[in-house]
């Protein structure tokens, strides 16, 4: 049953679902096709597992980032980060990704982006202060800092982005 609920919660996530799903008669009808004994994790089931999965995937990440420090070193990674805002203009957004070469068992390198962050804006205003303090977070989040880890910032040309890289290299020196 665990792995039903796994694959449950992927879908969900993956397809950007909801899990209101499972209590639809549609889908249970349709389910109970490819397995009449299945019955669809509960929404708790299904947060401890989307729980288990995060931990799972920062893991990964954390082994990558080592091997990527151990073979390139200080400085060995670029920062790219994006907010925006729906039509509605309540709620902000921000993404933060890293860029870095992994080498992979077989001694085949290729660039790695993951997401550190995907998150709700927490500030009214995108200042440059509120900028950095998101991008602090989300770095911190994996144990890396702007001073050692980061090589290359990516910035969309914003004056408050600017801003935001300058204050946090204010802070490093």
């Amino acid at each position: 049953a665990l792995e039903k609920h796994i694959s449950f919660v992927l879908f969900v996530v993956l397809d950007v679902k909801h899990f209101q799903l499972s209590r639809s008669e549609a889908f249970r009808t349709y389910s109970s096709t490819l397995d009449p004994r299945y019955v669809p994790s509960s929404r708790a089931t299904s947060a401890k597992l989307m729980l288990v999965i995060k931990a799972l995937m920062f893991s990964k990440l954390f082994m990558a980032l080592h091997q990527a420090k151990t073979a390139f070193g200080d400085p060995f990674a670029g920062l790219q980060s994006d907010i925006w805002s729906p039509k509605d203009n309540k709620t902000s957004y921000v993404c933060t990704r890293l860029s870095f070469v992994h080498t992979s068992e077989d001694l085949s390198k290729s660039e790695v982006t993951p997401i550190l962050g995907f998150d709700e804006f927490p500030e009214n205003r995108h200042t440059g202060s509120a900028i950095s303090r998101q991008l602090k977070k989300s770095l911190q989040a994996v144990k890396l800092d702007m001073e050692t880890s980061i090589t290359l910032p990516t910035l969309d040309g914003a004056a408050n982005n600017k801003r935001a890289f300058k204050i946090m290299k204010k802070r490093v020196k």
